[in-house]
């Protein structure tokens, strides 16, 4: 499947057929089951080619191939099929609440669909009758079959769904629904009266072809030495310097957000600290929960790039804010990053940075990946701008090679508590949830040589069968506070047993953030309920047991030392 497009080059996407059909076009004696591709229509040759593309392009959420299907024994003869796909890897419904919620735009909706996704407009010329209203042609981005697609009412025109498992269609919409689809096979439609439409362009509806050509791309974002912050804005006042990283970051995740590309839109969410010791932060996100996308399946440690799962070489442009590359010292500069928004936000700012997509790399970190987000860091002037990776077995949801950086509001215990030492380069540290080893930057000229160590950590910890995280932060160096009054990067590995797929009951998933003190929640009563006894127990379940750890920081402490 092909990279991202750099900027401009979406203009060559294909956007929807005009198809006009009429009175001839209808077809009143389908084929017959027994040969029910014999005589394909014009509109059944226009959707299946439009299909075929579209899936060659990589615009599905999966590759669909033959799916095993039977018909259960008894009189009704129900059909069963295996999607295994779909039920991994399709947006999650919205949730509803009543049987006439009104339309949300805020939520996703088929204003957002790009030009390549739509296949036909359809609009019917002569009798008999007048016609409808035009219908576009879209794919459904989470087939259950060949040629599975959604028949849209003008999207601008905002909708609403009407009664469970009924499309709100105007009537003149279901009139040519009937006309157009009973081409070869029986069809049942199921029909509600006439809701009123209700415009309101708030989000621009899918551009017409050619359109997009004003969509924005990544800005090449050129750094060096001298944009490094060494010393970041404190805590009492985090927002009062930001850098020229910052500004340009924040403003393109501003203009995404306005144009709709994330799956929600993030506005002040509840947060409070768990009383207890280790100050746990617990905030409210229940969009997050309800409209990510499903984590892809993961088997091993060691699964490879799977180009027919979701992927980072299907950003379109406009999900790229920046393309990082660094001119000048100290040393030879690492490999570019791109940044590109997180659809699903924990906060404002969660991005995405990625190696080249089109290397489709798998989930397994590199000291050169690594090494590019840790200068991330430190052209960020925030104190709460952290990096961090999730490995497979450790919480990743997508096998293709990425970390996240992220703005978070509040300071972590384990930013300034001493640690204890294992060796010259390695710490052990106890504070905040989970014991973590422990690396430490002091300056840019350190970030190479802890990059290949830390890297070298995790490459030992999955020949041992370990799963990992790590994060990124600004602390003070490892023996806390009083030993220097210079801060530098702390970055933190965790090693854990891996976990493949949720487990039943568990009431929040645990990855980097939880591992660090900061508890995304995906509900009000657990918002308002958890403790800090509770939040543990459920983290220190993914930990490995004391014996077991300290052995292996023996372990790393003399491999990082030979």
């Amino acid at each position: 499947m092909a990279a991202a497009p750099a900027a401009g080059e979406e203009r060559g996407e294909p956007s929807p057929e005009e198809f006009v059909y009429g009175e001839e076009d209808f077809v009143l004696q389908p084929a017959g089951w027994d040969d029910p591709d014999s005589a394909p229509s014009r509109f059944d040759r226009a959707l299946l080619a439009g299909w075929s593309d579209r899936m060659e392009r990589g615009l599905f959420r999966y590759r669909l191939g033959p799916m095993p299907t039977r018909v259960l024994p008894g009189p009704v003869r129900l059909v069963a099929q295996l999607n295994e796909q779909r039920s991994a890897e399709r947006r999650p419904p919205q949730p509803v609440r009543s049987l006439r919620d009104p339309f949300d735009p805020d939520a996703f909706n088929f204003t957002r669909l790009r030009p390549a996704e739509l296949l036909l407009r359809l609009r019917r010329a002569g009798g008999p009758g007048p016609p409808p209203d035009p219908l576009l042609v879209a794919i459904n981005a989470s087939p259950l079959e060949r040629g599975h697609v959604l028949l849209l009412p003008e999207p601008a025109l905002r909708l609403e769904r009407g009664w469970p498992g009924l499309l709100a269609l105007p009537r003149q919409a279901v009139h040519q629904l009937l006309q157009v689809l009973p081409v070869q096979s029986p069809i049942v439609v199921k029909v509600c009266g006439d809701r009123k439409a209700r415009p309101a362009p708030v989000m621009a509806a899918a551009p017409a072809a050619g359109e997009e050509r004003g969509e924005p791309s990544p800005e090449e974002f050129v750094y060096g030495e001298d944009d490094f912050v060494l010393q970041p804005a404190g805590w009492d006042d985090p927002d009062s310097a930001p850098s020229r990283f910052d500004r340009a970051l924040l403003a393109g995740w501003s203009d995404r957000m306005e144009r709709g590309l994330f799956r929600y839109r993030l506005g002040p969410m509840p947060t409070r600290v768990l009383p207890g010791p280790v100050r746990l932060v617990a905030q409210l996100n229940e969009q997050r929960s309800a409209e990510r996308r499903p984590p892809q399946p993961v088997r091993s440690l060691r699964d490879p790039f799977d180009p027919d799962a979701f992927n980072f070489t299907r950003l379109r442009p406009a999900e790229l804010l920046l393309r990082l590359r660094r001119a000048g010292g100290p040393g030879p500069p690492p490999d570019p990053l791109l940044v590109a928004i997180n659809a699903s936000p924990l906060e404002r700012g969660h991005v995405l940075l990625l190696p080249e997509p089109a290397l489709r790399l798998p989930q397994a970190l590199t000291a050169s990946a690594l090494r590019g987000a840790l200068e991330v860091a430190l052209v960020s002037a925030h104190p709460g701008f952290r990096v961090g990776f999730n490995g497979l077995g450790g919480g990743a949801s997508v096998n293709h090679l990425h970390l996240h950086g992220l703005y978070l509001g509040r300071p972590l215990p384990l930013e300034a508590a001493p640690a204890e030492p294992l060796g010259p380069r390695l710490g052990l540290l106890r504070a905040g949830p989970a014991t973590a080893f422990l690396f430490f930057a002091a300056g840019p000229a350190a970030l190479e040589p802890v990059s290949r160590a830390v890297c070298r950590a995790v490459e030992h910890l999955g020949g041992a069968g370990l799963a990992c995280n790590v994060l990124a932060t600004r602390g003070d160096p490892p023996a806390g506070p009083g030993a220097s009054k210079d801060r530098g990067l702390r970055v933190l590995l965790w090693a854990r047993p891996p976990r493949f797929g949720p487990k039943v009951g568990e009431p929040f998933p645990v990855a980097v953030c939880e591992l660090a003190g900061f508890l995304p929640l995906p509900a009000p009563p657990l918002y308002r309920h958890i403790t800090e006894a509770q939040a543990l127990s459920t983290i220190r379940q993914h930990l490995l047991p004391e014996p077991e750890l300290l052995s292996l920081g023996r372990e790393l402490a003399r491999l990082l030392e030979s």
